[in-house]
């Protein structure tokens, strides 16, 4: 049997069930070695559901998983499904930003050398990994010094280093720019043509149709179909998950542009961005495009008040304001979604309700 045929991993008849909610209704899916396999749906689609139970997070309420030699899995747990050659590099660095690259390769099994921990095999066998993969970062280097892009690479580097079989990428490309994507897709790539499946989600179909072989889509936690990428198109995958053809969709429809709200005039911060103009008027939208650290959230925080700022003004439906501080730009009618909202945009310990009138 070829390596592209062999199965590493099936999931049949699937189903999970939570109170009052059925999140899969028996759903199929397996993996090959050899191949990128995307999985796609909307929101709400059973994506994240059906990944959580292959990694031992969530038990299926019914339904089997095979693994590579025919044997059922009976892993109950993340450490289980880890041994049974399960990885998954999660759309948040799921690391200690605090250690070092090896530490974090080791964390829970530091391997010893009488009564210490034998440093020099950790560091040893983190950087022959890394080195392998081509990353560039030092076993030694604090991950929260990393760049994210870098941080992702490490995380991928550690599931290998895991010996995992499968490999999930949840939403690789959200936080990464256009020349750490080219990287990213280089390392799926390489990991592709030595045998591991590839398990790819993902929103941006565009990145389906560039590295994936299958494509299987998920509609209202019900299996639709599994289809070879170069048999089907985008209007093909769009009208799978949502039910209807894509011109069936409905469009944007433009409202009339009203007067200037927001104006930003030679807005300067020494090091981080310099001379930044621009206008927001009522009911447009305006992008702001550019490369990671071109300085594009550090002039939003600027705006906001999150972030001090050298030079230039401000003003607010005609009025110029000071923001010095965040509650200065409630104050003045501007809210900041921000960039991490894991980090910065939420109080994760407090419930939904306070969090929704944190800011009342």
């Amino acid at each position: 049997m070829g390596i592209e045929q062999k199965v590493l991993v099936r999931m049949e008849n699937i189903v999970k069930e939570f109170p009052g909610v059925k999140a899969l209704k028996g759903v199929n899916f397996d993996v090959r070695a050899g191949e990128v396999h995307a999985l796609v749906g909307e929101n709400g689609a059973g994506k994240s559901t059906l990944i959580k139970i292959l990694m031992g997070v969530y038990q299926a309420t019914s339904g089997d998983i095979y693994l590579e030699d025919g044997s059922q899995a009976k892993y109950k747990s993340p450490s289980e499904a880890q041994a049974a050659g399960m990885g998954c590099v999660y759309q948040d660095i799921n690391m200690a930003m605090h250690l070092t690259v090896g530490e974090n390769f080791f964390l829970g099994k530091l391997p010893k050398k009488g009564l210490f921990v034998d440093w020099k095999k950790v560091n040893e066998d983190t950087q022959t990994t890394l080195d392998d993969l081509k990353i560039d970062a030092k076993a030694t280097d604090i991950l929260r010094n990393l760049t994210v892009g870098q941080q992702e690479m490490v995380q991928i580097a550690s599931v290998v280093h895991q010996d995992a079989k499968v490999v999930v990428f949840d939403e690789p490309t959200a936080l990464l720019a256009n020349e750490e994507v080219n990287q990213l897709f280089e390392m799926i790539d390489m990991l592709k043509g030595r045998g591991y499946g590839i398990i790819y989600i993902s929103h941006r179909l565009e990145e389906i149709f560039q590295i994936c072989d299958r494509v299987t889509v998920f509609k209202d936690g019900e299996y639709v179909d599994t289809v070879n990428v170069k048999d089907t198109d985008q209007d093909g995958l769009v009208k799978m998950m949502v039910g209807r053809d894509i011109e069936d969709m409905y469009g944007i429809e433009k409202g009339e542009i009203g007067e200037t709200v927001l104006k930003v005039e030679n807005l300067t911060s020494k090091g981080k961005f310099e001379d930044i103009s621009f206008e927001v008027k009522r009911g447009q939208i305006v992008g702001m495009f550019g490369l990671v650290g071109a300085g594009r959230t550090e002039t939003c925080r600027a705006i906001f008040g999150a972030d001090p700022y050298d030079s230039g003004t401000v003003y607010v439906n005609g009025k110029e304001v000071h923001n010095k501080k965040p509650i200065d730009g409630m104050n003045n009618s501007i809210a900041f979604l921000t960039e991490d909202r894991k980090a910065s945009g939420c109080f994760l310990p407090l419930d939904v309700n306070r969090n929704t009138h944190i800011a009342a």
